[in-house]
């Protein structure tokens, strides 16, 4: 296809596409001759995947880059490509403090080995860290209960990686550690709102059937 049926195809402008390819995030097309060149499937996804990491994820040109470049290299182990995915596109969090002692403590009190050289390891220190200068510190039941979901998410993202291909479990496991994040943290939001209802409504009904007080007097 031409770059402009790329472009109706994608979404994407033309002058868009064209500064992907001289960023180095989307690769040229095929030439046909001296003035056009000739584009594929693969465009068309690449330039999906970059959508969805800037639009969705918030992520910045560099950071797609790193990311594209994880997802180029399928030599590698799926396991590395997933720590370097989540270098590359780090947790949000509002609170930076040096160490990481509460979390190591929190992984190795619940039995979840993971290198202190981990960025998510900082995040959790840092959460940790926020939740009690505000005074909402977890206490040692809740945390079981998500490092408990926690396992049970990773292991159904492990599940669906394709172990067959290496270049397709690369690309899995880097898409799978960026892009289901805010599907997990959507339908944690959701849940909440479907259990306050629940709540709300079963407070609701038993005020409604508890007797008037009788009158004074």
């Amino acid at each position: 296809m031409r770059i402009s049926e790329l472009a109706q195809e994608s979404g994407t402008p033309v002058a868009t596409i064209k500064y992907y390819i001289r960023e180095g995030l989307l690769p040229a097309g095929t030439p046909v001759n001296a003035r056009q060149s000739d584009y594929g499937t693969q465009h068309l996804e690449r330039l999906r995947l970059i959508r969805g990491l800037m639009n969705v994820l918030g992520a910045s040109i560099e950071q797609v880059r790193d990311v594209i470049g994880v997802i180029d290299q399928p030599d590698q182990e799926p396991w590395e490509a997933m720590k370097f995915a989540t270098e590359a596109i780090p947790a949000p969090h509002q609170h930076e403090e040096p160490g990481i002692s509460r979390a190591r403590a929190v992984l190795e009190r619940l039995g979840l080995p993971c290198s202190p050289e981990h960025p998510a390891v900082r995040h959790l220190d840092s959460a940790l860290a926020f939740a009690e200068e505000i005074g909402m510190a977890m206490s040692a039941e809740q945390l079981a209960v998500y490092v408990e979901a926690a396992r049970r998410t990773a292991r159904a993202d492990v599940e669906h990686i394709p172990w067959q291909s290496r270049e397709d479990s690369v690309r899995q496991a880097v898409l799978g550690t960026v892009v289901y994040e805010p599907v997990l943290l959507a339908l944690r939001r959701i849940a909440h709102r479907e259990l306050g209802m629940a709540h709300y409504e079963h407070h609701d009904g038993e005020q409604e059937l508890a007797p008037s007080s009788p009158p004074e007097g």
